[in-house]
């Protein structure tokens, strides 16, 4: 995989919405991981694209066990 670096602009409970160049081969519905530094940790998630709007990506977190949704917990408390 690739790290691409992206601006928050949304951040709900369930997903995100990015400010991002879109990367080659990446399509609405493909799974990626979405990566967050918050008090210093860094916290990775798998999300779900929705689809794209110009430059901005909306993502769906889409936790497959316990630890994914702990770790969604964390990025916002």
């Amino acid at each position: 995989g690739s790290f691409i670096g992206a601006t928050t602009v949304d951040l709900p409970l369930t997903g995100a919405r990015l400010k991002i160049e879109r990367p080659f081969g990446i399509a609405d519905g493909d799974m990626t991981t979405v990566a967050f530094t918050t008090g210093g940790e860094e916290i990775a998630l798998p999300a779900r694209v929705l689809h794209w709007e110009g430059n901005e990506a909306y993502l769906e977190f889409a936790p497959r066990h316990l630890a994914d949704d702990a770790a969604i917990v964390r990025v916002f408390f």
